[in-house]
């Protein structure tokens, strides 16, 4: 949906006999979109285990992996922005799933605390 198949399938492809695509039709927003137009229901790894069981029984497969990342404050210094991925895989006839996560401090995120004039400045910037 977002491209990140062409990243992931040559690092499967490496080691596992198994063809990555994307499942067509599929609508993933329904659990949330990146910018928000769309909140999640439930944080971020419940999120990602029901859009791929979803994924999974929609399509009829068995195997399934997807991802699910998210920007904001890290958990103990929270003047700091970090990038949060999760990818899992889940094996619906073997009953099992795999869990990976990164966090990350390199990222795009960008916050700001304004006092003053600039309160009112980024107030009209914002249109609020």
């Amino acid at each position: 949906m977002h491209g990140k198949e062409h990243i992931i399938s040559p690092l499967i492809k490496k080691d596992l006999p198994a063809k990555v695509e994307v499942i067509q039709g599929f609508n993933t927003d329904v659990f949330g979109t990146f910018a928000w137009e769309v909140q999640r229901k439930e944080l971020a790894l419940e999120t990602l285990r029901n859009k791929l069981l979803a994924a999974l029984t929609w399509s009829g497969e068995t195997l399934g992996l997807a991802n699910e990342g998210s920007f904001g404050p890290h958990a103990l210094y929270s003047f700091l922005s970090v990038y949060l991925e999760h990818v899992m895989l889940i094996d619906t006839l073997h009953g099992f799933e795999i869990i990976g996560s990164e966090i990350s401090l390199h990222t795009n995120f960008l916050s700001a605390i304004v006092l003053g004039q600039l309160t009112k400045d980024f107030r009209c910037h914002a249109g609020l």
